[in-house]
């Protein structure tokens, strides 16, 4: 009798144990609600091919980041740009322009794929050559940073709501980067005086001007309030003005930015009185107003005096709207040009 007591407790136990946890499950169900699966019920695999999903643009909420408020940061350029690979890749049969555009968009593609699983030699490639082209060093981060900064703000998607190339898409990134390291980097700030030959200052100056030009708030009398100065302060903040140029003005490059800077540094040079001659005999500064060295010919001398009094003449500087007070340095310097030329070829 006590064995079969002893039995039977045993067996209950055995089965209490085994059952306890489904009817645990099951009250905590029925009071509670379900259970949260467990790290280990996730499908790592499944969101891996979501998170892809996203970011090629197939669908617009990150997977990874639900509820963030940069899911939404790049998904019209991802839609546009993944749906318009779709459309082509359905196409049997391609033109050569077709099939051009095709491989553009699956590089881009690779590009937004590089953002979360690794670099993109396409990026690699666009920093070391942008770094030669300014003569300043420039890591994949930043062009990484610059393209999906532009991106973001929808300025990479063309007038005819497509996605730029990759040629223009290169060209704004390269454009975008290149001022904000212009307007933020001293280092780059002395080089670039230093090759346009002028001050440092004066570069500042010149950067002063054209940041009033990119946003569209040149005034009348900016030349001649500038060239007081001997301080300048530039915008501490850069993207804010450069990202709206962008937007609003076509045709911005590497290119027009270097040229529309040294029209204006030129202008201070114009502007800049020559130093004076001391008698009609002084060679030594006659070589300096005209930029000449020691060696010159005959036939150098009248070039040179060629090219200057066209370029600081007083009727040409007046056409260029420089400040009236200014006229009278234009007028002395012209002045001084010819007295120069006189002295070197008598």
């Amino acid at each position: 009798m006590i064995v079969k007591v002893i039995a039977l407790v045993v067996m209950v136990y055995i089965f209490a144990k085994i059952l306890a946890p489904f009817f645990g499950e099951y009250f905590q169900s029925l009071l509670f609600g379900s259970k949260k699966k467990r790290n280990s019920d996730i499908d790592f695999d499944h969101l891996i091919e979501q998170k892809k999903a996203y970011l090629r643009g197939d669908v617009t909420t990150d997977p990874l980041k639900k509820g963030s408020s940069q899911n939404q940061s790049h998904s019209t350029y991802t839609q546009k740009l993944h749906q318009e690979f779709n459309k082509l890749s359905a196409l049997k049969k391609k033109n050569d322009a077709q099939s051009k555009r095709s491989e553009e968009l699956k590089e881009l593609l690779q590009i937004i794929d590089s953002f979360q699983w690794g670099e993109s030699k396409t990026l690699n490639q666009i920093a070391k050559n942008l770094s030669t082209k300014i003569g300043h060093r420039l890591e994949a981060a930043q062009v990484t940073q610059a393209f999906k900064e532009l991106m973001k703000r929808e300025i990479l998607i063309g007038k005819n709501n497509s996605v730029l190339g990759l040629k223009a898409t290169t060209s704004m990134i390269e454009t975008y980067l290149y001022l904000k390291v212009l307007y933020s980097e001293k280092e780059l700030q002395s080089q670039k005086a230093r090759a346009w030959g002028v001050s440092a200052l004066n570069l500042k100056k010149a950067l002063f001007l054209y940041t009033k030009k990119l946003k569209s708030e040149e005034r009348s009398d900016d030349l001649a309030n500038v060239l007081k100065k001997q301080t300048i302060s530039l915008p501490s903040t850069q993207d804010t003005f450069i990202l709206s140029a962008l937007l609003k003005r076509s045709g911005l490059s590497l290119a027009v930015i270097t040229k529309e800077l040294k029209d204006i540094i030129e202008l201070f040079k114009i502007l800049e009185p020559l130093p004076p001659l001391k008698n009609k005999k002084d060679r030594e500064t006659a070589l300096k107003i005209l930029g000449l060295p020691s060696s010159c010919n005959e036939a150098q001398i009248k070039k040179q005096y060629k090219t200057l009094a066209k370029l600081k003449h007083p009727d040409r500087l007046r056409g260029k709207g420089i400040p009236a007070e200014f006229d009278k340095i234009a007028t002395e310097n012209f002045t001084q040009i010819k007295k120069a030329y006189d002295i070197l070829m008598g």
